[in-house]
Order: structure tokens, then sequence, then C-alpha cells
């Protein structure tokens, strides 16, 4: 008489020619390589994100100038060595409107003129001069004795005086 016991060895489940040890040492392996694909994943996002250039918008006008110019060559400088910062430049009316793109915070830097009112939020990087004053004084008129000679500003009371420029800035320069 047989009890229905099978006598027959039970499977280890410590074996590994057990069937159900190697579906879990294969989804093992599968989590620590897809674990070190997302370190390595992470530390390359890190490592761009802290590389990255740094974009700077610079106020600077009116078109065409030589502000301009310089502007976007140092900005074809900086990409071309590969720079740790970026100038994009934006284009205004002159210095004034560059000024106030500064103080509206539309712009990280700007290129204004030292004798503008300089925004409460400029930071002095490099301070330019460049602006030059020249009087001209005609010769005094024939027949007349003594012509004007004028030597300081202050003996321009009076006097008419004309000024070239673009902006009311040289007048108040004035």
């Amino acid at each position: 008489m047989t009890s229905g016991l099978d006598l027959t060895e039970a499977p280890n489940p410590g074996d590994p020619k057990t069937p159900s040890a190697q579906p879990a040492r294969r989804s093992i392996v599968f989590v620590i390589v897809a674990g070190l694909l997302a370190i390595i994943g992470a530390m390359a996002a890190g490592y761009y994100f802290a590389m990255r250039p740094v974009t700077m918008r610079i106020a600077v006008g009116p078109a065409n100038s030589d502000d301009l110019r310089v502007v976007q060559a140092l900005s074809q400088a900086f990409a071309q060595t590969h720079s740790q910062i970026r100038l994009r430049p934006a284009p205004t009316e002159g210095a004034a409107a560059s000024a106030q793109m500064l103080a509206d915070g539309k712009a990280d830097l700007a290129i204004i003129r030292g004798d503008l009112n300089v925004p409460k939020n400029a930071q002095a990087v490099a301070t330019l001069r460049k602006n030059i004053v020249v009087l001209w004084v005609p010769p005094g008129v024939k027949g007349k004795k003594g012509g004007s000679k004028i030597s300081k500003i202050a003996q321009l009371t009076g006097k008419r005086v004309g000024v070239i420029g673009r902006t009311p800035a040289n007048v108040d320069l004035l």
C-alpha cells in the first residue's frame, strides 16, 4: 500500500540549477545595471548643466554704431573660443535707452556713457573714456581790434554754441 506521498527529492531554492533561481539572478543583474546607468546619466547631466556657458544680454546702441560692432566682435570671439560666457547684443536707440534697459532688468549688461544717470542696479565692470570735446572759436572779425579769445568754458556764457551729436546727453555734458 502506498500512501500517495512522493518521496522524490524536493528542489532546493538555493541550488543554481533550479528554474526559479535563474530569473531572480537576471532581475538582480538588470536592477544593478539600470542603477549604474541612472547614476552615470545623472552625473553626465550635472556636468552638462555645470559647464554650459552663461548667456548675458548686453544693451548697446545705436544700430550700426562702433559700440555695436565691438560687442558683435566680442560675441563671435567668445563663441569661437568656447568661452564660459556668451554675449547676446540687444540693439537700442542709444546710450540712454541702454541704461533704461539695464534699469528695467531687460539686460544684464549695458554700454552707456559716464555722463548719463547710471541705474542703481548697475555694477561697473569697466569704464571706458572716449568722449572728446573740441571747441572751435572763429578768429576775430577784420577791422576789429582784439578779437574774442576764449580760453575757458566759463567764457562761453552768452555766446552761441553748437553741439554735434545724436543724443541730448551731449547738451547735458556741456
